[in-house]
């Protein structure tokens, strides 16, 4: 087993250093049509590989299922009762990881969230609320300052004039 991942370790690894050795070789010294024949080159012994990895697993599982075959039934219960512990095995981790890993990361990351939207929520309301006391300030400065202006305006006009209103004009 060591030897056949040996092998095809060292053929992806091969291949992909040979397909860049041959590919900057070939930009250097020569033209773009050996780079182009090169990577054709890899592409094709690594479909290769791909075929013979596909007919390695073929030959694993097919030997599997045959040996299965080949056994009595003791054999076969054996094997799906070591099935089914496994399977029970597997549904246990993932409920009790579940429970006490997924659960409380997936809670404390809600309230994070929750948290940082309140307070984004807070920080727009107060920004909100402090443009509208000071536009209410300016709008108050404003009509105070015209209506100011115009009480000290009719004070200058009674004072030099002594009129008070339009009904206190002489007549012509």
């Amino acid at each position: 087993m060591k030897q056949l991942i040996f092998w095809v370790v060292g053929g992806v690894v091969g291949t992909l250093l040979g397909s860049c050795t041959i590919g900057i070789a070939a930009s250097e010294f020569g033209g773009r049509q050996y780079v182009g024949a090169a990577r054709d080159i890899g592409i094709l012994v690594i479909a290769l590989m791909t075929w013979i990895s596909a007919l390695i697993g073929l030959v694993i599982w097919f030997s599997l299922a045959t040996g299965t075959g080949w056994l009595n039934g003791s054999g076969v219960r054996g094997m799906r009762w070591i099935a089914g512990k496994a399977d029970r095995t597997e549904h246990a981790t993932s409920d009790y990881l579940g429970r006490f890993v997924v659960k409380p990361v997936a809670r404390t990351m809600g309230f994070a969230s929750e948290v940082a939207s309140v307070g984004h929520h807070v920080a727009n309301r107060s920004r909100d609320a402090k443009r509208t006391v000071v536009e209410a300030v300016s709008s108050a400065r404003t009509y105070s300052s015209d209506m100011w202006r115009r009480a000290t305006r009719r004070a200058r006009i009674v004072i030099q004039t002594g009129v008070d209103g339009l009904h206190d004009l002489p007549t012509r």
